[in-house]
């Protein structure tokens, strides 16, 4: 594999559970393998609508629909064939008040979601077809509004709401505790001169798991960076690019009507992970482009790393999809658009 261009420093900085380690910063020119790949279009009985987030398990995929009149969407891994819809909207003991659409796979083949007041644990029972809740977490008040949670090892880890105040990237919830505390190392010094309460929307982000619980990555929507950490919350290597990275204090004005939309561009929009890769589907347009544009699916690349930081490819996807999933053996992706329902694209991986 051919190495890219990339100048490296050391930066110093504080994690809660280490001394003081460095790490490495890369920043990169552009990925040098770029691959274009073609679809197959798979098309489906007429119900999805609307799908932000989509989790693949060992035997079903599970979409996310926020404006179907059941949650979640269920299909068979192997074929895509539609099992059912599942979880009314509603105030019912089966059904959702408030949800989160960002979900995550966790471990023993179950993924999580953010209810009104609590972290569930689900599985698919692909004999009895339906839902099961293997564990059900009650958020402390102080977490009620979590932004995107993630398991790690005996913790529920989550980025910090909007104008938190906090000098770390992380908030955490101790399950045998029930302590809450700051996690991770400070926020990346690629601007300077933002408020604390400020830094948790410039640097907002999407975060993966890698399936064996052993490290995480982040990939900023307002920058073009990735992170990869260890499970303790050290940055094991920061990765920038040097092309298309600005950013505009515009995004912090109070007064949404006073920011410049040509001036604040989207970075990455969704992140997913093997073992082996780290995939971040990239945008790169403006707020403008994106609020101009008919078509609301706005993105066609994804970003490829390995956990060593390594760029691997970029990927050019045929059509531009809104939330996508991957193999665990990195066979193919399955992506879904929100301006073309009822269909999913299938993209085969040949080895990188």
């Amino acid at each position: 594999m051919k190495k890219l261009s990339y100048i490296f420093i050391f930066f110093f900085f504080f994690s809660c559970t280490n001394n003081s380690p460095e790490f490495e910063i890369f920043e990169v020119s552009d990925f040098e393998k770029s691959i274009k790949l073609n679809s197959e279009k798979i098309n489906i009985p007429p119900n999805l609508y609307y799908v932000l987030q989509m989790v693949l398990l060992d035997s079903v995929l599970v979409t996310v629909d926020t404006k179907a009149d059941k949650i979640f969407g269920v299909y068979k891994a192997e074929n895509l064939e539609f099992i059912g819809s599942y979880v009314n909207k509603g105030r019912g003991p089966s059904e959702e008040i408030s949800f989160d659409a960002f979900i995550q796979p966790a471990l023993n083949n179950t993924f999580m979601y953010r209810s009104l007041q609590s972290i569930k644990f689900i599985k698919f029972n692909l004999s009895l077809l339906k839902f099961e809740t293997q564990k059900e977490i009650l958020l402390p008040g102080q977490l009620l509004d979590l932004s995107h949670p993630f398991v790690l090892n005996d913790s529920i880890l989550s980025g910090w709401s909007i104008f938190q105040d906090s000098e770390k990237e992380y908030l955490c919830l101790n399950l045998n505790t029930k302590e809450v505390s700051e996690f991770g190392p400070p926020y990346p010094e690629i601007i300077k001169d933002i408020p604390s309460k400020q830094k948790a929307s410039a640097f907002s982000k999407i975060i993966t798991v890698k399936p064996d619980n052993n490290l995480f990555a982040s990939a900023y929507d307002k920058f073009k960076m990735i992170r990869i950490y260890s499970k303790t919350g050290k940055v094991l290597k920061e990765i920038r690019f040097k092309n298309n990275n600005y950013f505009s204090k515009d995004i912090l004005i109070k007064n949404p009507e006073n920011i410049n939309l040509d001036k604040i561009k989207l970075h990455y929009q969704k992140i997913k992970s093997t073992n082996k890769y780290i995939y971040a589907l990239y945008s790169g347009k403006s707020l403008s482009e994106v609020s101009n544009s008919k078509k609301s699916s706005f993105c066609n690349e994804i970003h490829v790393w390995d956990w060593n930081g390594n760029s691997i490819a970029k990927l050019i996807l045929d059509k531009n999809i809104f939330s996508f999933v991957v193999a665990s053996n990195n066979e193919y992706i399955i992506g879904a658009a929100l301006d073309d329902i009822d269909v999913f694209y299938k993209y085969k991986l040949d080895s990188f």
